[in-house]
C-alpha cells in the first residue's frame, strides 16, 4: 500500500509494563497492509491488527530511542522503542493512515487487488449454492429470497 513507508524495523524494544520478570524485549517491527506484527528473539509474535489501533502517540526522543505508544479499541497498550527517530516517525505516520482511513475505498477489503482473472473470481463465488446449504443446515427457504442488489457494488 502507498501509506507504508517503512515495512520491517530491527532491534526495536516491547516494553512491558506490567511483568516484573520480564522489563523488555528486542526483535524487528513489520508493518504490512493489514497488521503491525513484532517478533521477538525468542520468535514470538505480537500481532496488531490496524483496525483495532485507537490512538498512536510518538513521544519525545530518549537517549534509547523514539518512544512510540499505541493504545488499542480492546485496550491494550503496547510501547515501542524504536532506535532511529526516522523509522519511527514513518511508522507512525503510516498507523496514522492506516488505523483511520478516510475514505471507504481506503480499507484493506476494497484496495487489496489479487491477482486473479475474472473466470477464476466467478468460479469462487460458484462452489456453493447458497439455497441448497441454507436448505441443508435447516434454514426455512420460505423467509427469504435471494437478490441482486449489491452485484454491482461500487
Amino acid at each position: 500500500m502507498e501509506h507504508i513507508r517503512t515495512t520491517k524495523v530491527e532491534q526495536v524494544k516491547l516494553l512491558d509494563r506490567f511483568s516484573t520478570s520480564i522489563k523488555s524485549q528486542t526483535g524487528t517491527l513489520y508493518l504490512t497492509a493489514t497488521h503491525l506484527l513484532f517478533i521477538d528473539s525468542s520468535q514470538k509474535e505480537t500481532w496488531i491488527l490496524h483496525h483495532h489501533i485507537a490512538a498512536v502517540e510518538k513521544l519525545a526522543l530518549t537517549t534509547s530511542g523514539c518512544p512510540l505508544v499505541i493504545q488499542c479499541k480492546n485496550f491494550r497498550v503496547v510501547h515501542f522503542i524504536v532506535p532511529r527517530e526516522r523509522d519511527c516517525h514513518d511508522i507512525y505516520n503510516s498507523l496514522l493512515q492506516l488505523s483511520r482511513p478516510a475514505r471507504y475505498d481506503e480499507l484493506y477489503a476494497f484496495s487489496y487487488n489479487p491477482k486473479q482473472n475474472e473466470v477464476e473470481r466467478v468460479q469462487g463465488w460458484q462452489i456453493i449454492d447458497l439455497a441448497e446449504e441454507y436448505n441443508r443446515m435447516g434454514v426455512p427457504n420460505s423467509d427469504w429470497h435471494l437478490s441482486d442488489a449489491n452485484r454491482d457494488y461500487k
